[in-house]
């Protein structure tokens, strides 16, 4: 027969020997109303409940009995050892039970975004390792702050995933957050995961968030993260909103379902603005980028300049190119200027000068004629590629007067390139003695050879 005593009858308790030991501490004291003898202890223990057979091998304690027990056991952390006593008196067998839970505490297996990095979004994860957890959204609180004024953010789950490894009990759970608003543009984020609202179900411990093994809670076991919102707009985080970005974001027009990309609408002050994300890439989110340019433009941040090309070409007020696959371009003039292509167009000012930049939602292959300039002594431009990479460009004016036939080269020998300003390839010309035969019709066109820069061509 068995019998089912509860714990104020025999005085038991159960708890890691010491952090970091395969052992657990088992004391029991025998209480002063237990009037009968016990002959022996059986202990049995179990990771899942409390085990109520007492056959099969298992430790056994014989009078006289010590007052403490020590137990080999693997842990696995964040679970619960259930213990069972059985103990024999005679023709009768009492059970009792007690539970011990593991020595170590769930930790922080990895999370995002790392502490000191700069971030455009506002994606917030954490891993961690052991048991089943219970991680509501209180657990995680955020804040930024700049110059003493603070902000105060709504935490959402948007995902969790648990990663199960077969024969074995621990396992590691992906906790995936974000924020409402967006961080704060140039903000100070604080990101603090609360070890007392995270908690492994089994044993009930709270996150250990400085993996000291040590149950402490919070705040001293809460782990911290301090990040930097970078401005909004500066999707290549060089500091600057330029012609890079400003291409970044003519590939994103009208695309939906892009909320860390968003710029509008917004609350704040230029640039310290808070995005709530409506799910669009619009005209919104384009006066929003407008206005953030024209701020780095006005405050002096400018982002790389890339390398130096010949890729435009002046002649009589009108600019022309022969560039395959142009996402963005950026002029800096003290003239006027008027786009003779269709695309995102903005305008604005940096220290006297005006700036104009377009952009546009796909590649664009340039052949031809891209800009009008008026009254311009000083041009710079800049242009972004296909792999949103700049380039600075020269602006030649070296426009040359052929006329049709037999002419000559400053070159014995080679061959020669010629273009039409649409881009198509008119002919490959052999250079013969120092002449080429410009048998081609009159108009505008581009010279490309070996051995030197191209030039607009005028042939007459």
């Amino acid at each position: 027969m068995i019998w089912f005593l509860f714990s104020y009858l025999i005085n038991l308790r159960a708890y890691p020997d010491t952090i970091g030991s395969d052992y657990i501490l088992i004391r029991w004291e025998k209480p002063e109303s237990m009037d009968y003898e016990v002959d022996s202890i059986k202990i049995k223990s179990s990771h899942i409940t409390y085990v109520t057979d007492p056959s099969g091998w298992s430790p056994r304690l014989y009078s006289p009995f010590p007052d403490s027990f020590l137990h080999k056991a693997s842990f696995y952390n964040g679970f619960y050892y259930h213990y069972t006593f059985f103990i024999f008196t005679g023709n009768e067998t009492i059970l009792d039970t007690c539970k011990c839970v593991s020595p170590t505490p769930p930790w922080t297996l990895s999370y995002y975004p790392p502490t000191g990095t700069v971030v455009s979004d506002t994606f917030i994860s954490a891993v961690f390792k052991y048991s089943r957890m219970s991680f509501p959204e209180e657990g995680v609180r955020v804040f930024s702050y700049h110059k003493g004024d603070t902000f105060h953010y709504q935490v959402k789950l948007g995902k969790y995933e648990i990663e199960y490894t077969p024969g074995r009990l621990d396992t590691t759970h992906h906790f995936y957050f974000y924020t409402i608003p967006l961080f704060r543009s140039m903000d100070t984020v604080v990101i603090r995961f609360i070890s007392d609202s995270i908690r492994s179900v089994r044993g009930n411990w709270p996150l250990d968030g400085n993996q000291n093994e040590i149950k402490e809670g919070s705040p001293d076991d809460d782990l911290v993260i301090k990040c930097y919102a970078s401005l909004k707009g500066d999707y290549t985080l060089d500091g600057a909103v330029d012609i890079e970005d400003f291409a970044i974001f003519a590939s994103l027009w009208k695309k939906e379902r892009m909320p860390f990309k968003e710029l509008a609408p917004f609350t704040g002050t230029i640039p310290y603005i808070s995005v709530y994300p409506d799910s669009i890439i619009d005209f919104d989110d384009f006066c929003a980028f407008v206005l953030l340019w024209r701020w780095s433009l006005q405050n002096g941040r400018r982002g790389k300049d890339g390398n130096v090309t010949e890729d435009f070409y002046l002649m009589k007020g009108r600019v022309y190119a022969d560039i395959e696959g142009v996402r963005g371009i950026e002029v800096i003039t003290d003239g006027e200027l008027e786009w003779e292509i269709d695309g995102l167009n903005m305008k604005g000012e940096m220290e006297g000068k005006r700036v104009y930049a377009i952009a546009f939602t796909a590649p664009r292959n340039l052949h031809g004629s891209v800009f009008v300039l008026k009254d311009a002594s000083f041009t710079e431009i800049k242009y972004v590629d296909a792999g949103f990479h700049s380039h600075r460009s020269l602006l030649s004016s070296s426009a040359v007067t052929l006329s049709g036939g037999r002419v000559p080269v400053p070159y014995h020998e080679g061959e020669i390139l010629l273009f039409g300003m649409d881009g198509r390839k008119r002919k490959t010309l052999k250079i013969v003695d120092g002449y080429v035969n410009l048998n081609v019709p009159p108009g505008i066109y581009i010279l490309k050879g070996k051995g030197f820069s191209a030039k607009i061509a005028v042939i007459k």
